[in-house]
């Protein structure tokens, strides 16, 4: 499956606008869509799954013009950590064929497939009332398997999430997408679990799509403040100097001796209080300096933003 956006534009009224000249391209693969609350990121998902109209641009699935199709036969499944409303894990696996009048039969064949794929196997007769958030988006997961769904559309699926729990759910996306040899896109509002959102990440920003790339490149080269401080989970220092911007992660400074002021540290991380009225300076804490000691850093990895321009909006 290859899906399309072509300058894509939804405005909900004269001062709102949902999302503006979208271009996006996806083909077999898991793609993420990482944003802020009102970036625009639900209005494009809603937008590719027929649920919002467009108002200019097109959206094509394997070049077929989607904007008048109703959802309905545009086959697209949402995945959410939302339990269903009840009955057995079987159950719910088989809903959809049975709406389709799929012959019980291959119904029996696909969920058992989906099931055994997802880890429900030897749990068919479960109640979903009894899933935590983690196995209820690996139960959406199986229902599009067994549907074969060619888009699918996964909201948020770690914000209930334990943060060790990503790597395995995302394994589980990625497990989809080969499966049906669709495209599976993975929303999330919070940068840190870009990681786990696709193989291309789109990071979207008051409505646009403001630098789209793999995760290594996102954090190698963000290009803007934004995206350098958004993407990822490492804390992120912005520097401005004479020489230019640039962005320093916590990683990239190591502790020394010194007279800043520790306002506050954990195990992880120590934020130095280098100048009044200004963000303090985060640096891993090799030292394990306490909050009220004092120490200095030295930045030994910093990474030159060459687009800083779009953050002065």
């Amino acid at each position: 499956m290859k899906i399309v956006l072509d300058n894509v534009t939804k405005k909900y009224d004269l001062d709102t606008l949902g999302i503006e000249n979208i271009n996006l391209t996806a083909e077999d693969c898991v793609c993420g869509v990482v944003g802020e609350a009102g970036s625009g990121k639900t209005t494009l998902l809603y937008a590719i799954g027929g649920i919002v109209d467009v108002d200019g641009g097109d959206i094509l699935f394997d070049g077929r013009s989607m904007t008048k199709v109703p959802p309905k036969e545009r086959d697209v499944v949402l995945v959410s950590d939302t339990r269903p409303i009840g009955g057995s894990v079987g159950q719910a696996l088989a809903y959809g064929l049975k709406l389709r009048r799929v012959p019980r039969k291959e119904i029996k064949t696909r969920t058992a497939a989906a099931a055994e794929m997802f880890g429900f196997g030897n749990r068919m007769n479960v109640n979903v009332r009894t899933l935590g958030a983690e196995d209820c988006v690996r139960l959406g997961l199986a229902r599009a398997a067994a549907r074969g769904a060619k888009t699918v559309i996964v909201d948020e699926p770690y914000a209930k999430a334990d943060k060790s729990a990503r790597a395995g759910l995302y394994a589980d996306i990625k497990r989809l997408a080969a499966y049906t040899r669709g495209v599976v896109f993975v929303a999330s509002s919070d940068g840190s679990d870009a990681e786990y959102t696709g193989d291309v990440i789109n990071v979207m920003r008051n409505g646009s799509i403001v630098r789209t790339g793999s995760f290594a490149e996102l954090t190698e080269d963000p290009q803007t403040a934004y995206v350098a401080s958004y993407v990822g989970e490492t804390p992120v220092n912005i520097l401005r100097t004479e020489e230019g911007v640039f962005a320093v992660r916590a990683d990239g400074a190591r502790l020394t001796d010194g007279n800043c002021e520790v306002a506050g540290a954990d195990e992880n991380f120590a934020a130095l209080r280098v100048r009044e009225n200004e963000p303090p300076f985060i640096v891993k804490n090799e030292k394990g300096v306490k909050k009220g000691d004092k120490a200095g850093f030295v930045i030994t990895e910093k990474i030159r933003l060459t687009d800083e321009e779009a953050d002065n909006d």
